[in-house]
């Protein structure tokens, strides 16, 4: 087992790999490469599962600031009591937006 450059991103590959880890670009086999047989292209995952669980729980703390607010509004105007519960939702929610912003960027970064 040998270790081929990647033409794409030129990082190392075992020739036995199918695609490469990094960038899924098709590895050639021996003397034929991938692309011009008639094999299975194999898709290789480029965002890694820590990524992917940011922008979920981003997006889950950008839906519950939304709840909040729209929760703590009704509360409010009906007792006419504080605005303190509206103004943890507008927190909550920005803070969720902007950690989403930031995973979206460090996703783009990563993968170009």
């Amino acid at each position: 087992m040998a270790l081929v450059i990647c033409p794409e991103c030129k990082g190392e590959v075992s020739d036995q790999a199918k695609a490469c880890p990094k960038c899924g670009y098709p590895i050639s086999r021996g003397k034929t490469s991938l692309e011009g047989s008639n094999s299975d292209v194999v898709t290789v995952e480029q965002t890694s599962k820590r990524l992917k669980l940011h922008e979920l729980w981003s997006v889950i703390a950008i839906l519950l600031g939304g709840i909040i607010v729209v929760a703590s509004s009704f509360v409010a105007r009906r007792e006419d009591s504080g605005w303190a519960g509206v103004l943890i939702g507008i927190v909550v929610f920005l803070a969720g937006f902007v950690w989403y912003i930031v995973t979206r960027i460090r996703r783009w970064w990563k993968h170009g």
